[in-house]
């Protein structure tokens, strides 16, 4: 039964390493789409750069709505003090997981910039997804 065991961790191991060579690893950094970003459009609150991908203006009106929602929802005002008067939001096709600048580490260097992968951004253009509104949120709380 532990020779069993043994090999099972042995195959998960392996599999592990194997798999992890498989998963494709990001060739463009955050710094790179920020320096490589075209911006479309900006507004009051809100500018929206693309990045590898062709985006539409009207989701700049959205994403600005939706800036005066959190805002309203949440009853906080974005700290421009700390992250700037805007938040900067790239769609590129570099990003497979949307998030805030910096992740996780944000509050270590933080900046009003959203990170968004098409996908998210062709659920925003049709009401189907909301991770938007979730990663603006993030800069809020």
């Amino acid at each position: 039964m532990k020779t069993v065991g043994l090999l099972f961790t042995f195959l998960l191991v392996v599999d592990a390493a194997v798999l992890q060579g498989q998963v494709p690893r990001r060739a463009v950094s955050d710094e790179q789409i920020v320096a490589q970003g075209q911006r479309v459009g900006s507004e009051t609150y809100v500018e929206i750069y693309q990045h590898g991908v062709t985006l539409d203006l009207p989701f700049l009106k959205i994403m600005e709505s939706l800036y005066k929602q959190v805002e309203t929802v949440t009853g906080v005002q974005l700290d421009t003090a700390t992250l700037g008067p805007k938040v900067h939001v790239y769609v590129s096709e570099a990003i497979d997981v949307s998030h805030v600048w910096r992740g996780y580490h944000h509050p270590s260097d933080p900046r009003a910039i959203i990170f968004l992968n098409p996908r998210v951004y062709v659920g925003a253009m049709s009401g189907t997804n909301a991770m938007h509104i979730h990663e603006l949120t993030h800069l809020f709380t």
